[in-house]
C-alpha cells in the first residue's frame, strides 16, 4: 500500500503483500520447532500451533512497525484540526488545547479511523498452512473491537495518554491466533504507539545532528561510553558499536545528503530523503542493518544498542532554520542587540551591588536579586545591564550608578550579536585555579531565561551554570552493565539558557596561546546549544593536554557532530581535549525552553515509536 497517498481512501492494502513475507517468518519458526520436537502426536500438534502463533506475532510486529505506524503518522498529520487539537496555546475562543482535551479527541480523530484501516487489511485475511492444516489469524485492537471480535478475555485496552511535551500515546493489543486441528493457541502483545507532534523547540533534543559525521566526513560511532538520557535524532545515519545506551527516543532519517531532502508533493511539510541509505550501521556487520531487517529479527550482530524509549529508523527529516531573523527582531524590539563583534560577553547572578553570592556547603547564598549581562567591545570598553524578576532591563550609568527608568519595560530574554563573540561565559571560579566546576558562581539567576545568539563564531571560555540546577550527576554505567540515570528532582526550576549560532561554530576554548581564550578544566555548561550550520566542538581538540570533562546539562543541536578530544585506543584514556559527561535537562522535554529558541516545523509528525510492554501466551 502506498500510505503516502493522502486521499480519503487511505487503506493498508500493502499489508497483504507483507502477509507473504511474514509467512516465511512463520514457516521458519514452525520448521525450527518441529525439528526440535520428537514427542507424541498431540504434543507436536500443540507445539506446532504455538509456533504458528509466535510466527503470527512476529508478522504482526512487522505490520505495527511499518504500515500501521505510517497510518498513525498520516491520520494525525492529515487531520484538519491538527493545529487546534494537538498544539497547546494560551489564547481564547476555544482554540486552545490541554493534554486532557487531546486525549478526549483521540477516539473520534484517531483510534476509530485507525481501527477501520487496520480492519480493512486484516479482517478477511489469514495465513494458511495447508501441509499441516493450520492457519494464523491476526487482530490488532485500538478499540474494544477488531473485525467484529471483542477483546480476548481478561484483556483490557488502556486509554490514550499524554506523555510529555508534545508527545502522546495510544495503546494497542495485538492478538495472533493459530489453529491446527483441534488445537488453538494465542499470543497477546500489549503496547502503545507514541508520536511526537512537531511545533516544539529544538531545545527538546538531548542530541540532534543534521549530518552525523565530523565536518571532514569522518564517521562517528556510538560506543559503550555513549549514554544519552533524552531524545536523540539525526537526519542522516547512526553508527553503533557494542552497547551504547539511550534513555529517550531515538530516530534517524537515513539521508546520505539531508540538505537535499525534499518535501512530498502531497504534503509540503513532510520532508523525505531522495537518497535514503539506511538509518543505522553496526560495527560488526559488513553492511547496513536497517529497519526492515531489524523488524524481521535479522540483526545477529553483537552490537546491540539499548533503546529504553523506542527507536524510529525512517523518521521525517527535520530541517534547520535558515537564519535567525526572528531572534534578531526580538532582540531589537525588547531584548539586547549588539551590531558588531564582541570582545567578551558575560552573564552573572548577583545582588544589587553587583556582588556575587558565596558558596556555603553546596549552595550559593544569598539568592541573587538581579541577572547581569556585561558586554565588551574591547578589553576596557564595556557596558553592564541587569534585570530582576520583574523583567525591567536597566543599563548602568558611566559612573557605576543605575538609572531610575529601564531601557526595556519587559526584557524578552534575547541577547543578539551581529558577529562573533570571542569570549563568552559566566563568573570565574573561586579560587581561580580550581578544577572543580562546583566552584563556579552561577551565571543565570533563578529567574533568568536567556537565549544568546551570535551570527559568527562563539567561544565559551568559562563555566555557565544555573543558580537552581534541575538535575545533579550524570548517567552512569554500573559494573553489571546497567545504567543509572541522573537525579532530576528540581524540575520546577525556571532558569534556562539557550546558545544559538545560525552561521558558525560554537566552540569550547582550548589550546590557545592567549589564556583568556581557554576554558577551565572540567568545564560546566548548563544550556541547550545549537549551531545550525556548523558544529558544537572543542577548539583545537587534537592539541594540548587532557582537560577533563565537558559537564553539559542540557542538549546539543548541530549540523555536524563536533569533536571534543582524542583518546588512546588501547587504554581508553583521553590524550587531548575533553571527554563528554552529558546530562539531559528533563524540563526541555516538557514546556520549558529558552526564549525564542528556534522551532521545528509545525503540524507535522516526524516520529512514531512502537513500544511493547508485554507478550504472553493466552488460552481462551
Amino acid at each position: 500500500m502506498q500510505l503516502r497517498n493522502r486521499t480519503k481512501g487511505v487503506a493498508m492494502i500493502a499489508a497483504l503483500s507483507l502477509m507473504v513475507v511474514a509467512a516465511g517468518v512463520i514457516a521458519y519458526l514452525f520448521a525450527n520447532t518441529i525439528n526440535e520436537m520428537r514427542h507424541s502426536g498431540d504434543s507436536v500438534a500443540s507445539v506446532q500451533a504455538l509456533a504458528l502463533a509466535r510466527g503470527g506475532a512476529a508478522m504482526g510486529n512487522v505490520l505495527l512497525n511499518k504500515q500501521v505506524k505510517e497510518s498513525v503518522k498520516i491520520l494525525v498529520q492529515d487531520n484538519p484540526n491538527n493545529g487546534r487539537f494537538y498544539l497547546f496555546g494560551d489564547g481564547t475562543g476555544g482554540q486552545t488545547s490541554t493534554p486532557q482535551s487531546v486525549i478526549q479527541d483521540f477516539k473520534t480523530l484517531l483510534t476509530i479511523p485507525l481501527q477501520n484501516l487496520v480492519d480493512q487489511a486484516l479482517c478477511n485475511e489469514t495465513v494458511p498452512f495447508t501441509g499441516v492444516g493450520g492457519e494464523v489469524k491476526i487482530r490488532i485492537y485500538f478499540t474494544d473491537s477488531a473485525c467484529g471480535d471483542a477483546l480476548p478475555p481478561k484483556t483490557k485496552l488502556a486509554v490514550g495518554r499524554f506523555v510529555e511535551g508534545q508527545i502522546y500515546a495510544i495503546p494497542f493489543i495485538l492478538v495472533s491466533e493459530a489453529t491446527l486441528g483441534k488445537y488453538r493457541r494465542n499470543i497477546v502483545i500489549q503496547g502503545e504507539f507514541q508520536f511526537d507532534i512537531m511545533g516544539g523547540k529544538f531545545s527538546k533534543y538531548a542530541l540532534f545532528t543534521n549530518k552525523h559525521n565530523a565536518p571532514d566526513g569522518t564517521d562517528i560511532w556510538f560506543t559503550d561510553n555513549t549514554l544519552f538520557d533524552g531524545p536523540v535524532h539525526t537526519n542522516s545515519s547512526f553508527r553503533f558499536y557494542r552497547k551504547p545506551w539511550f534513555g529517550g527516543t531515538v530516530s534517524s532519517a537515513g539521508c546520505a545528503d539531508p540538505d537535499n531532502a525534499i518535501a512530498t508533493a502531497a504534503d509540503p511539510n513532510y520532508i523525505t530523503c531522495t537518497d535514503f541509505t539506511g538509518a543505522s550501521f553496526f560495527h560488526g556487520s559488513p553492511q547496513f542493518i536497517g529497519a526492515d531487517a531489524l523488524a524481521l529479527g535479522a540483526n545477529t550482530d553483537p552490537d546491540e544498542p539499548e533503546f529504553q524509549s523506542g527507536v524510529e529508523y525512517r523518521a521525517t527529516v527535520v530541517p534547520f532554520p535558515e537564519n535567525a531573523f526572528e531572534q534578531r527582531d526580538a532582540a531589537q524590539n525588547s531584548g539586547l542587540y549588539f551590531p558588531s563583534d564582541l570582545y567578551s560577553l558575560e552573564f552573572y547572578a548577583a545582588n544589587a551591588a553587583g556582588a556575587l553570592p558565596t558558596k556555603t556547603g553546596t549552595s550559593w547564598t544569598p539568592k541573587a536579586q538581579f541577572q547581569y549581562i556585561k558586554s565588551c567591545t574591547d578589553a576596557s570598553t564595556c557596558a553592564v545591564y541587569r534585570y530582576g524578576d520583574d523583567g525591567k532591563l536597566f543599563q548602568q550609568n558611566s559612573d557605576g550608578t543605575w538609572p531610575t527608568s529601564p531601557i526595556v519595560a519587559r526584557f524578552n530574554g534575547v541577547v543578539y550579536t551581529e558577529g562573533k563573540v570571542d569570549r563568552f561565559g559566566g563568573p570565574k571560579r573561586s579560587p581561580a585555579t580550581s578544577t572543580n566546576p562546583d566552584d563556579a558562581p552561577p551565571a543565570l539567576a533563578s529567574f533568568g531565561q536567556i537565549t544568546m545568539v551570535s551570527t559568527g563564531k562563539t567561544r565559551i571560555v568559562s563555566d555557565l551554570t544555573y543558580e537552581q540546577p534541575p538535575c545533579s550527576g550524570s548517567p552512569k554505567r554500573e559494573a553489571d552493565g546497567s545504567v543509572t540515570r541522573a537525579t532530576c528532582n528540581n524540575t520546577d526550576a525556571q532558569n534556562v539558557l539557550g546558545i544559538f549560532s545560525p552561521g558558525s561554530d560554537i566552540l569550547i576554548g582550548n589550546a590557545n596561546g592567549d589564556a583568556s581564550l581557554n576554558a577551565p578544566n572540567n568545564i560546566a555548561i548548563h544550556a541547550s546549544i545549537m549551531s545550525s550550520s556548523g558544529q558544537v566542538a572543542v577548539e583545537n581538540h587534537t592539541s594540548g593536554v587532557p582537560r577533563g570533562e565537558v559537564n553539559l546539562l542540557g542538549g546539543i543541536i548541530e549540523n555536524f557532530y563536533g569533536a571534543f578530544g582524542t583518546f588512546n585506543n588501547v587504554t581508553g584514556n583521553f590524550t587531548t581535549g575533553y571527554g563528554r559527561r552529558f546530562t539531559y535537562d528533563t524540563r526541555l522535554a516538557k514546556d520549558l525552553a529558552p526564549p525564542y529558541f528556534p522551532t521545528t516545523k509545525k503540524n507535522d509528525v516526524p516520529n512514531v515509536f512502537v513500544i511493547g510492554f508485554s507478550q504472553r501466551e493466552q488460552v481462551y
